[in-house]
Formats: C-alpha cells, structure tokens, sequence
C-alpha cells in the first residue's frame, strides 16, 4: 500500500533551536542528508527572503523552483541534499515523503 507524510517547514535567518539533547541547532538551513521516502516531493511557498535553496552535492545543483512549483527527487536511495542557510527573512516549503509500505520497512530495517 502506498504512505505519505506531509509537513511545512520553515527556515528563520539566524534562528536557532534546542533538540531533544539540550544542542543548539539551526533552523535557517539543514544539513546534507537523505530522506527516509522512496520519493520526496518540495512545494516553495514564498520569496520574500534571502538565500535559500535545496542543494544536490552529487549533482552540483542548487534548485530554487518557482513558487507552488513542485519539485521531486528520490529519497533515501540516490540523492543526498540539504536547504541552504536563508539569509534574510524566512522561507517555507511543504515536504511530502513517499513510499509503499513494503518499501518503509525495509527503509527502516536499512537505517536502525
């Protein structure tokens, strides 16, 4: 069967945050990683802010689509990727991950 979860996120210039572990994190950009999705899928919601970007380091791409362009790439298997710091202002993206159930567990039992 076929799953997806939805979130926003948004991305403050100079903000940071607490994780679980008492660590001060920052919430104007994220780190290079995968995705726990077979697909994922990224809608730009504004551009009224500075820098910004999802950045492919394999590809050497920085992507910047259009507002309520929908952008897709695969999750955790090809494409490493990470939002650039926003630099200015804030920026807000609804993420999507897609995946079959079968393709969830095995995801799953691959990263714990």
């Amino acid at each position: 069967s076929f799953e997806a979860e939805n979130f926003l996120v948004k991305y403050v210039a100079g903000s940071s945050k607490l994780d679980e572990n008492g660590n001060k994190i920052s919430i104007s950009r994220l780190p290079v990683h995968t995705d726990n999705s077979q697909i994922s899928f990224s809608v730009s919601l504004n551009t009224d802010f500075i820098g910004g970007g999802c950045w492919f380091p394999r590809q050497k791409a920085l992507m910047k689509p259009p507002v309520g362009y929908l952008m897709f790439h695969p999750g955790i298997f090809t494409h490493r990727h990470g939002a650039r710091e926003v630099l200015k202002g804030e920026r807000y993206v609804i993420i999507t991950f897609a995946h079959t159930t079968n393709d969830r567990e095995r995801i799953a039992q691959k990263i714990g």
